[in-house]
């Protein structure tokens, strides 16, 4: 059984949110993963702050590779946030409510009504 995205998320934020502790590099993976896994349960200002905190805390030869996952998690969080930096659920939750008054109009109609029975 697949579980949602954000539950496995969770499951994965304990140990990640524990790595901010000082820990051996061989836990480096997890200080890459918090951030990823903020952006799935959409807390995008800490994930671009975690992901900060990564690549400075980055031994030098790794810089490089931390600046790229920076980069793609920018892209990543810019096509959830319009031109002014603002989250484009609103807009989202704004059309979704004018297709149901819409939908809940077009029920009302009884050329659209009959339409539908016959269907």
């Amino acid at each position: 059984m697949r579980r949602h995205p954000e539950t496995r998320c969770a499951r994965c934020c304990s140990p990640a949110e524990r790595s901010r502790q000082p820990k051996p590099e061989a836990d480096a993976a997890y200080r890459d993963t918090l951030p990823r896994v903020l952006y799935c349960l959409g807390r995008f200002d800490e994930a671009l702050e975690e992901q900060r905190r990564v690549l400075a805390k980055a031994p030098s030869d790794k810089k490089q590779v931390r600046e790229g996952t920076l980069r793609s998690l920018e892209a990543d969080i810019a096509t959830w946030r319009d031109e002014l930096g603002e989250l484009r659920r609103g807009e989202i939750e704004e059309r979704l409510q004018a297709l149901e008054r819409e939908i809940a109009a077009l029920e009302q109609d009884p050329d659209v009504r009959r339409w539908l029975d016959e269907k």
